[in-house]
């Protein structure tokens, strides 16, 4: 009697989950703007474009991020780049004029997203190093929220500016994770006084305000 194997499926690595919760990230963004757009709140004056055609296409917008996570998760990467491409395509050039604000935001988790696929190396498992590497990836999560939530305080283009110093930091955060090394652990408080310093001198010489 014969007895066919069933091929096992790799298991996500750490860049994947990274990958995966940004374009979740993008989803939450895409979706709070779907029903502030939908109730008409914020909605730009577009004569030719309703409420409803507005939200729907957010909503498109956002059903292909969670499409991107499933896909990446699947170890989809074609299909979950082009996702996530496409979704970033509509937030630069077609979502700004349809749909209600926050504009904008949610390219930074998909541009982030979408620059990880570089980083295609998996990390082992069961090293102390690389549970520092998750530590310092999901440390970057409430961070990254303080930077998101910026544009409340921040006016543009300083605004833009606070956004790429935190992909850079993020890339940074993403590299030290792939190759093991413990400052890794270092990037988060950098990352968190980076924003409070900024904030502070922003708001003391600027006038930033909420």
């Amino acid at each position: 009697m014969t007895s066919t194997r069933t091929p096992t499926r790799r298991a996500p690595t750490l860049i994947v989950y990274v990958q995966v919760g940004l374009a979740l990230v993008a989803a939450t963004i895409l979706g709070f703007r779907a029903a502030r757009t939908a109730i008409g709140q914020a909605v730009p004056e577009v004569d030719t474009t309703s409420h409803l055609l507005g939200a729907l296409a957010v909503g498109v917008a956002a059903s292909l991020t969670v499409a991107a996570a499933v896909l990446l998760l699947a170890g989809r990467r074609g299909p979950a780049l082009a996702a996530l491409g496409v979704t970033l395509l509509m937030e630069l050039v077609i979502l700004g004029a349809v749909a209600s604000p926050p504009r904008l935001i949610a390219a930074l988790p998909l541009g982030l997203a979408m620059a990880l696929f570089v980083l295609t190396r998996p990390v082992p498992a069961g090293a102390p190093r690389t549970a520092a590497a998750v530590v310092a990836l999901l440390l970057m999560l409430p961070v990254g929220f303080q930077y998101l939530v910026s544009g409340l305080v921040v006016p543009a283009p300083d605004l833009y500016g606070m956004y790429a110093l935190f992909a850079l930091l993020l890339a940074g955060t993403a590299i030290l994770a792939r190759r093991r090394s413990w400052w890794v652990l270092a990037v988060p408080p950098l990352a968190a006084g980076l924003w409070f310093l900024l904030i502070s001198i922003g708001g003391q010489y600027f006038g930033w305000q909420p």
